[in-house]
């Protein structure tokens, strides 16, 4: 998702996954899977994941872990939920030793982001619209009938390692047929020109009358090691239950 390197190349992502965790179901918990190939391949298997979530009351915990082939644990999402809207999200980066969290909080989003052993914080005021990787597809299949009308849906995107949340847009790019399926692509992108000039988009496919998410194209949140060093990973993530 990230074209080159830049002040957002840490985690917007989606990306930030993106990045991405994601359910099949705004109201659905139990685990989840997915696979985690190289962009255009679906052949070399990168990682996998798995996605834990529980419901107690109007508080939905989860942890999602990405594991490379070997079984080593690369990356570490634990979040809650209430009333379906995000106040805890933890980022754990094993493969850089890095480590970011956002608690919301009597009306403000509280940023938390250690980096080479330094932690550093920062603020700013909530919104109702805050989304990361656990929730983005929540928050599509929330507004599904206004994408399916042509509607665009915004968000605020937690960039954890700048501490602070970053515009971004979602809306319907088509719909076809998929290996015998109905589907949906969604498009996620910045919503300012500037960062869309250096942020590429993610393409997020649903099948169209289950709304149940099949594939997200772009960047992820394991990092694929190039040259002796972690680069940011743009993949085919695929999604079972």
């Amino acid at each position: 998702m990230i074209k080159k390197s830049n002040p957002f190349s840490g985690r917007i992502l989606l990306l930030t996954t993106a990045l991405f965790s994601a359910f099949y179901s705004a109201v659905s918990y139990g685990d989840w899977t997915t696979k985690i190939y190289d962009l255009g391949s679906k052949s070399k298997l990168l990682y996998t994941s798995v996605d834990k979530e529980e419901k107690i009351g109007d508080l939905v915990t989860g942890h999602v872990t990405f594991n490379d082939p070997q079984g080593k644990e690369a990356v570490r999402e634990d979040y809650t939920l209430q009333n379906g809207k995000l106040i805890k999200y933890t980022l754990h980066q094993r493969q850089v030793n890095e480590e970011g969290t956002l608690e919301v909080k009597d009306g403000r989003t509280n940023f938390s982001y250690t980096k080479e052993g330094k932690t550093s914080t920062d603020d700013e005021k909530a919104v109702d619209n805050l989304v990361t990787g656990p929730v983005i597809i929540r928050y599509i299949q929330g507004h599904w009938d206004e994408i399916m009308k042509g509607d665009t849906v915004d968000v605020r995107w937690a960039a954890l390692d700048r501490k602070e949340t970053v515009g971004f847009k979602f809306f319907k790019m088509e719909e076809k047929q998929m290996d015998g399926k109905n589907v949906v692509l969604v498009k996620m992108k910045p919503t300012s020109i500037v960062i869309a000039a250096i942020v590429d988009p993610l393409i997020i496919i649903f099948e169209r009358d289950s709304k149940k998410l099949l594939e997200i194209k772009g960047r992820t949140l394991p990092r694929q090691m190039i040259d002796g060093h972690w680069k940011d990973l743009d993949a085919d993530t695929l999604f079972s239950s």
